[in-house]
């Protein structure tokens, strides 16, 4: 495609957009359970304001825009009120939570440089729950990523951990909570397990770590997971989730200056301007910053800590509603305003499917060994009101679906799969696969229980070579 000769009107660009979002979720209508966080229409209205008020200015200068720093240091002391973090404590916003947790490693890995000279072949320890940019981090900095299994209450196991730890251990990781069951690991024994061996220790709390806080702000007995535990080094927590800010906006914040001087780039080096680069980014909208400081303002503790209430009971109802299905089981016990169910004598992808259909987009979760497929939900204030209609139409779907089973053509898509792994043809499987499992032009079919079936039976490295290639395909020039 070429760029228009002339110009587009802003009502004919308003339109394209408007075309273009047509077959786009609706997240405003509470039925979306991953993804977007919506608070209300006022609480939006000042955030996009306040992002378009700070849109074109650039934060890769405070000395040119110094009110974004203003903003930023102000954000700051409010996370880290929440974290209970002394006057040392210090970080940065970053544009989301992978951005958090690649700076907390990299962090890690400088810090390790410059004090365990020795450590050639850093590793760092991670229960098989946390989140995958641990994964990214690991792949990006060249670390070695040291898996530990959980629980059968999904949470991390001190015992694990601490015989993972080698001379090469540079960072403990864990999640408060973690994102797929939302539990929270024991923080206080890994804590002090990582302080009495000098190891630094990361906790995850983006999802988390607003809602965690306004919970204990309430009263609401909780595993401890902030700066009050000794041992914990450095914390991240997401703005653009619990807190309702726009995306584009997350915390890492560390105990002390000198840990977090780690994740800074500087450069002189060059014949340009000098660079002090606190996070990844250099040149960035302070849409992000200046939109986190007006929501953050304008919501206020007193509502924060009211609306973690309305989740949290909202969370409980589900919690309670699901139990009393017989063909669903909880996997743990939430600790916060996330869950996770499996099935049992019906299939579960086909269930997400069914749920589809009645309007609910739900997060499948594959699971990882031992650990089932199940489907995730993350309660936001958006889906408080709809906790009633959502077990209604839970409980049909699972009603209509123990009668069915999978279409013979999974049976066919394997038996297809099997001969062409076998042929050595892996190059060629997608494509072959595509019409059989209702893949076309690109698209995928509106009922994806077969392909998630499939690549649940395949081999991980497979699966992943079909990921990447299909994923590849979507992004090609017009």
């Amino acid at each position: 495609m070429k760029l228009p000769s002339t110009g587009l009107s802003g009502a004919e660009i308003s339109r394209k957009l408007q075309e273009f979002r047509s077959g786009d979720a609706n997240w405003r209508s509470g039925r979306v359970w991953s993804y977007v966080y919506h608070l209300d229409e006022e609480t939006e209205r000042v955030a996009k304001a306040a992002y378009m008020e700070y849109l074109s200015e650039n934060g890769i200068d405070i000395t040119t825009f110094p009110s974004l720093q203003r903003m930023e240091n102000e954000v700051m002391g409010y996370c880290r009120e929440w974290l209970r973090g002394d006057e040392q404590v210090c970080g940065s916003l970053t544009s989301g939570g992978t951005e958090s947790l690649l700076l907390a490693v990299k962090a890690a890995r400088d810090y390790a440089r410059v004090h365990f000279p020795a450590i050639t072949q850093p590793e760092m320890i991670l229960p098989e729950t946390v989140h995958s940019s641990f994964f990214k981090a690991a792949q990006y900095f060249n670390l070695k990523p040291v898996i530990v299994p959980v629980g059968s209450d999904y949470r991390a196991i001190p015992a694990e951990i601490e015989k993972a730890v080698t001379p090469n251990t540079i960072l403990i990781t864990a999640s408060a909570p973690s994102y797929a069951f939302g539990v929270v690991d024991p923080i206080r024994e890994i804590g002090r397990m990582a302080a009495e061996r000098n190891i630094l220790f990361h906790v995850d709390a983006c999802i988390g770590g607003v809602i965690l806080s306004c919970n204990r702000l309430n009263g609401e007995a909780g595993e401890d997971f902030d700066f009050s535990v000794p041992g914990v080094t450095s914390v991240s927590m997401d703005l653009h989730k619990y807190a309702y800010t726009p995306k584009g906006a997350s915390i890492v914040m560390y105990r002390t200056e000198e840990l977090r001087s780690f994740q800074y780039f500087v450069c002189n080096d060059w014949t340009g301007y000098t660079v002090v680069n606190p996070t990844m980014l250099s040149s960035k909208s302070g849409g992000p910053i200046a939109a986190a400081w007006a929501v953050m303002n304008h919501v206020g503790e007193d509502r924060y800590r009211q609306i973690a209430r309305d989740t949290m009971d909202a969370t409980r109802r589900l919690v309670q509603g699901i139990r009393e299905i017989e063909e669903l089981e909880l996997m743990g016990t939430p600790a916060s305003s996330l869950l996770a169910f499996r099935t049992r004598k019906i299939n579960v992808y086909a269930l997400t499917d069914e749920l589809k259909e009645k309007g609910w987009i739900v997060n499948l979760q594959f699971g990882r060994g031992e650990i089932p497929p199940n489907i995730h939900l993350s309660v936001t204030y958006a889906h408080v009101p709809l906790v009633d209609a959502f077990l209604a139409d839970l409980r049909a779907c699972v009603h209509a679906l123990k009668k069915q089973k999978l279409p013979k053509l999974m049976d066919i898509a394997k038996i297809q799969a099997g001969k062409m792994l076998g042929s050595n043809a892996e190059g060629d499987l997608l494509a072959k696969l595509a019409p059989m499992l209702g893949i076309k032009d690109g698209k995928l079919p509106d009922r994806m229980a077969p392909i998630n079936e499939l690549l649940k039976e395949l081999p991980k490295d497979v699966s992943r070579m079909l990921l990447l290639k299909f994923v590849s395909d979507l992004y090609k020039a017009k």
